[in-house]
């Protein structure tokens, strides 16, 4: 379960079990690992690959790390960007911002092209917005801890705001 300290994001287990279910739908027979990360770095689901041979909660972390930086680059520049995509030595990384709140984090063989991948993200996403839309968010700026459903837009993303509200 998520850590209610880093997130606002409350799921509740029947919520996590719908998640891994499509994420198994989509993406179980493909050589890919696949990571459901929250805004903070946690993960909610995975799927795929031995996942024994990683550091998932680094993986997770500093993909997030690597997308938001990525993005606040990109921003100074006058760019606007979908996704991180990087080519390896023994498998390549794909890293998109799933909802407001998630980000899909894909390790997957060299057998496998960017254009299934797509595939996978495409279906996988989704369904992840039909899920989304029963998924609570904790108000931790006000006295009370009762959570509330996400908007249409979704969480302001604080990492965004912070970058974006930077004076370069």
């Amino acid at each position: 379960m998520l850590n209610p300290v880093l997130s606002d994001l409350s799921l509740t287990m029947e919520q996590v079990k719908n998640i891994e279910h499509e994420l198994n739908k989509h993406s179980s027979n493909k050589e890919m690992l696949v990571l459901l990360v929250e805004n903070s770095g946690q993960i909610i689901a995975t799927n795929g690959k031995n996942t024994r041979n990683y550091d998932l909660s680094s993986i997770a972390a500093l993909s997030v790390a690597a997308y938001e930086s990525t993005k606040a680059l990109s921003n100074v520049m006058g760019q606007e960007f979908k996704y991180i995509f990087n080519q390896g030595t023994t498998s390549n990384l794909f890293i998109m911002r799933a909802t407001e709140q998630t980000f899909l984090v894909i390790d997957y063989d060299k057998s496998i092209t960017l254009e299934e991948v797509q595939k996978v993200v495409k279906a996988f996403s989704e369904e992840l917005n039909k899920l989304s839309a029963t998924w609570t968010v904790v108000n931790k700026n006000s006295d009370s801890h009762e959570g509330k459903p996400l908007s249409k837009e979704g969480l302001n993303n604080q990492v965004d705001d912070m970058f974006n509200n930077l004076n370069l």
